[in-house]
């Protein structure tokens, strides 16, 4: 900028190092920022060095964390647009989390000091084992100790094994589509399974499994409701909640009180409570503890609630609601991460990035962080016109996976959507909704999470 004329007004700018004298003159007249270098060695009349003594100029690396830290969670996984993210960003951090602090990296010695040390977090899969033979306690377990391992439970309601492959016709639960109700309870539990071994990550549940909450005494639901909106933000901010849990596991950690002190694995006493301890290393970061929420309210979507306090039944339905989508969402991202493959015929890497965003087109609210997705909507839309864009983005992502479709699945690849009928997007959908649940069985051996649909009472 030495020596020449202001940029026009309309180029945009941030300020301007100079050495000429003039060129101050014209950008202070403009109020642009503008920053006068001059010669510390010079004698000029008039100017009294206020310098307190001369630094370098020194590289960055070394002295800035960079590098994401490992225990970062994740917020946002798929394509979105800036404005979304920007609020997805804005409403993540205005919400309080009980996590590690993700700066904390340690000291960094040298610039060429190694990458920040990663978190380590407890496997999944540590957690799921069980002790060959119960060791026998010592003595008898505290108070403390058996209040733990046994909550109360209500006198005279049985128990009773809930079929998975059924719904769940309660006034605490949404209600099931039709068309995905039929293909979940048509799921031939036969086949042999698809892959041997089964991943990793087959059996578990990403959020709690709705089912947890049926045929449950009503003290006893409601202690799991509030133990789950108290561990709700620090389960998705740990980074786990894509590899999930197992269904003991989730009723291990929603059985605790997390108003009163939570036991550790050093602490832990009896049996129930060395296997909650094991869930909770799942649950938490490593070296994060849950603090004592005594008396702490707990809140869901704007409602608050003091600690103790029974979940209303229209509240429960949406609770319910958001852990049936939550986990259908992450079901659907991980059998076709599983299953597809790039075809030789793919153009280039935009192609490619478009093919593997697209379950992401499925989910209207896919980045909705922190807040319960808005009901029916998408492939729960009340409209079969509604959920029939949806329907054609589902089976032409479900195409490319392997094995034989059905016919129908082309039906947007001939068609525009407003020349196919009524009765060819209802048959689009009892189509889509059987060869997604058989195939989930086939390859992760439980019952899949089907969309839901929420009314009001």
């Amino acid at each position: 900028m030495d020596g020449a004329p202001p940029s026009p007004d309309t180029t945009h700018r941030m300020g301007v190092f100079t050495t000429n004298p003039r060129t101050v003159q014209d950008f202070h007249r403009a109020n642009i920022p503008v920053w006068f270098v001059r010669d510390f060695n010079s004698a000029m009349e008039g100017f009294t060095n206020n310098v307190l003594s001369l630094v370098d100029a020194r590289h960055f690396e070394g002295r800035i964390v960079t590098q994401k830290h490992s225990g970062f969670p994740c917020i946002c996984n798929g394509k979105n647009d800036i404005a979304d993210i920007v609020d997805m960003i804005h409403g993540y951090s205005r919400r309080w989390l009980t996590t590690s602090n993700p700066f904390d990296v340690g000291p960094l010695v040298t610039p060429a000091s190694s990458s920040p040390p990663p978190v380590q977090v407890a496997e999944a899969s540590s957690s799921s084992s069980r002790p060959a033979k119960r060791q026998k306690l010592s003595g008898n377990p505290t108070a403390k100790g058996k209040a733990q391992a046994k909550r109360p439970q209500d006198k005279g309601e049985a128990k009773v094994q809930r079929d998975p492959f059924a719904t769940i016709a309660s006034p605490f639960f949404p209600s099931a589509i039709p068309a995905w109700a039929a293909a979940l309870q048509a799921v031939d539990q036969s086949t042999p399974p698809a892959m041997d071994p089964l991943p990793a990550y087959a059996r578990k549940y990403c959020y709690p499994d709705p089912g947890l909450f049926a045929n449950t005494p009503a003290q006893r639901r409601q202690q799991m409701l509030e133990s789950w909106l108290r561990i709700s933000d620090a389960w998705r901010a740990s980074g786990n909640s894509h590899n999930g849990m197992k269904i003991q596991q989730w009723r291990d950690v929603l059985y605790i009180d997390y108003t009163s002190p939570v036991s550790t694995e050093g602490e832990s006493t009896t049996h129930t409570a060395k296997r909650r301890a094991e869930a909770l290393k799942i649950l938490l970061p490593s070296g994060t503890t849950f603090r004592e929420q005594k008396g702490v309210p707990f809140t869901w979507n704007g409602n608050r609630f003091s600690a103790g306090q029974s979940v209303p039944d229209d509240i429960t339905r949406e609770i319910m609601f958001d852990l049936y989508e939550q986990n259908f969402r992450e079901d659907v991202l991980a059998l076709d991460d599983l299953l597809y493959s790039p075809p030789p015929h793919i153009a280039g890497l935009a192609e490619e990035r478009q093919r593997r965003g697209m379950p992401y087109e499925l989910f209207p609210t896919i980045f909705s962080f922190g807040s319960y997705s808005p009901p029916n909507i998408g492939l729960s839309a009340d409209n079969i016109r509604e959920r029939l864009p949806f329907l054609m983005v589902f089976a032409k992502m479900m195409d490319a996976w392997p094995g034989e479709k059905p016919d129908i699945f082309r039906l947007g690849f001939r068609r525009q959507e407003i020349s196919i009928s009524k009765e060819q997007a209802h048959a689009l959908e009892d189509a889509v909704a059987r060869y997604y649940c058989q195939t989930f069985y086939n390859y992760f051996r439980r019952a899949p999470q089907i969309p839901h649909r929420l009314f009001s009472s």
